[in-house]
């Protein structure tokens, strides 16, 4: 099942980190492995550039919380749920337990590194893929979504309205600002790609063309804990985005090339087509400084 799918993944540094003396890492991390059924499991996390320690927190956090995926049993998910309602409680609370486990890894690594828990703040996304599919879960900002016939978002980032301004997993009421969510899809034989990534690369992955949406009291997800300081885009994948980057990827043979060709377009804005190169001067305009991480997994077919 599902092994059409195939992945590309890049993570790159921002032209800001580059620059420092001396440098600063990329403080984004991402890691993702196919489960027993065949089906993927993706995890995306973004460090705080104001946390010295973030990129190693991201990689921990990223890293642990697919180890403990792998080691979970997905059986109870494996059939599209007969009662909704039912299915997102039980995945609500299989997502707590998982990210409580990375949550206290993530502690037990400040102890033994004799770190301070605010030199350790990271966003994390969880996306696992199911044969009907996907249980989502994040803490902070960053995107997901996947396309299906028409583009669905799997994650609500938190406060896209402030910059600078999210909430981490390390922190005390993480549980108060995590959201859960399970989707079905209309036709799961339909299924083009599902993708996350972190904040960095937003502004073109996502369709910016609706922007605020939804204000405060109309349904967004944190209308509970943010009222009227709260308003949420369109949060829909720019479908030519991805449909061009899949055009590309499609050309690769190998999961090595995919990744360079991915790569180079998020750090250089080249785009690869059919032997031909363009650069994409939009995707690397100077107010893009920021570390940028994306995983996508497309039908190779």
């Amino acid at each position: 099942m599902n092994n059409e799918f195939v992945l590309a993944f890049t993570s790159v540094q921002g032209p800001s980190h580059r620059k420092s003396e001396p440098q600063v890492p990329c403080q984004d991390a991402a890691s993702s492995q196919r489960l027993d059924n065949g089906c993927w499991v993706v995890a995306v996390s973004d460090g705080a550039g104001s946390s010295a320690f973030s990129h190693d927190a991201s990689r921990f956090c990223t890293d642990e919380i697919i180890r403990l995926a792998l080691e979970t049993d997905w059986l109870a998910f494996q059939n599209a749920p007969a009662d909704l309602e039912e299915a997102k409680k039980a995945w609500h609370d299989e997502a707590v337990r998982l990210f409580d486990a990375t949550r206290n890894g993530l502690l037990q690594k400040c102890k033994v590194d004799k770190r301070d828990a605010s030199e350790m703040n990271c966003t994390l996304i969880l996306i696992i893929q199911t044969p009907w599919g996907f249980l989502s879960a994040n803490i902070g900002d960053g995107r997901a979504g996947y396309y299906d016939g028409a583009p669905e978002a799997l994650t609500v980032p938190f406060q896209t309205f402030m910059i600078g301004a999210t909430y981490f997993l390390i922190k005390e009421h993480w549980r108060n600002i995590m959201r859960t969510n399970v989707h079905v899809l209309n036709d799961a034989d339909n299924l083009s790609y599902f993708f996350a990534s972190t904040d960095g690369p937003q502004h073109y992955i996502m369709d910016n063309r609706d922007e605020h949406r939804l204000k405060a009291g109309t349904g967004g997800v944190y209308d509970d804990i943010l009222g009227k300081e709260a308003y949420y885009d369109y949060n829909r994948a720019f479908h030519p985005f991805f449909e061009g980057l899949i055009k590309s990827l499609k050309e690769s043979v190998s999961e090595e090339e995919r990744n360079e060709r991915l790569y180079r377009l998020l750090d250089e804005g080249v785009y690869v087509l059919e032997g031909k190169e363009m650069v994409l001067n939009s995707l690397i305009a100077p107010s893009l400084d920021d570390d940028k991480t994306l995983v996508i997994i497309y039908n190779s077919l």
